[in-house]
């Protein structure tokens, strides 16, 4: 589910239908649990099977292994993070970070249940289900709050929702070629959530460490795109403004050109 610019820019949490209400978090929220943390939550959230079981849990690796292609194809993260008592708890707290509400897993309905502490009528503690994360929508929910993140999704693929045999060959066939031509993408400095933070402050005329807890943190990617596409602009502006635009190349209209669609 690809989300609207306006979505993703605003300070409004979003509603997730039969699920609940993603808050998109603010700078503030991710400093209480260190960067550190965040990011690890992020990953975990947008983590193959695969990889978590021969990377990152490599107890698992032996029962990964032994899986054949048609479970392999049917495998998703939900089912190791609802595997064991100690999964469940850490992707509860995972989700519970990233909604309004409270999530926890529930054994019974074979799910994360997404819920609002409330009174009863005669003022004892109960509580409110706005929802489920369960396996068919798992990675729909996981794919919302990445996007929120500033994290490119696109080549998520549901095997559960593979309908037919034709498909689910394809998709065997295109995950051993990804896995063939895999490359370990490298690590980059330059674009840690630390390091953007210190950028937009030092760049910005207004943004300082004293208010860039207040932005959101789709925000502070979004701004700092911005400020990228604003230092090409000027930088062409000041070459014509020099040297002039005989082949009238130079586009004025670049400071205010949708950054979702050319970044």
């Amino acid at each position: 589910m690809k989300l609207d610019y306006y979505d993703l820019i605003s300070p409004a949490p979003f509603a997730i239908q039969g699920v609940g209400s993603i808050r998109p978090l603010k700078l503030r929220d991710v400093s209480k649990v260190t960067g550190r943390v965040y990011s690890t939550y992020l990953a975990l959230l947008n983590i193959s099977p695969e990889k978590y079981c021969t990377e990152v849990n490599e107890s698992l690796k032996p029962w990964y292994d032994h899986l054949n292609e048609e479970q392999l194809s049917c495998l998703t993260m939900y089912d190791i993070a609802a595997s064991s008592t100690a999964l469940q708890q850490s992707f509860s707290a995972i989700f519970d970070f990233f909604f309004e509400e409270r999530v926890l897993y529930d054994t019974s309905k074979d799910a994360f249940v997404v819920f609002r502490p409330v009174k009863d009528e005669e003022g004892r503690d109960s509580i409110h289900i706005t929802g489920t994360i369960h396996k068919g929508n798992y990675l729909e929910v996981c794919d919302i709050i990445l996007q929120f993140g500033h994290i490119d999704t696109k080549d998520t693929v549901d095997p559960a929702r593979v309908k037919n045999k034709k498909g689910l060959a394809r998709y065997q066939e295109m995950q051993k070629r990804k896995k063939k031509n895999r490359i370990r993408p490298k690590a980059n400095a330059d674009l840690e959530l630390a390091n953007i933070i210190s950028a937009v402050c030092a760049m910005h005329s207004s943004i300082n460490y004293t208010n860039v807890w207040d932005m959101t943190v789709y925000q502070l990617w979004d701004t700092f795109a911005r400020l990228r596409n604003n230092e090409i602009y000027a930088s062409g502006r000041t070459s014509v403004s020099v040297w002039g635009d005989k082949e009238n190349k130079f586009d004025y209209n670049l400071w205010f050109k949708n950054i979702t669609t050319t970044n």
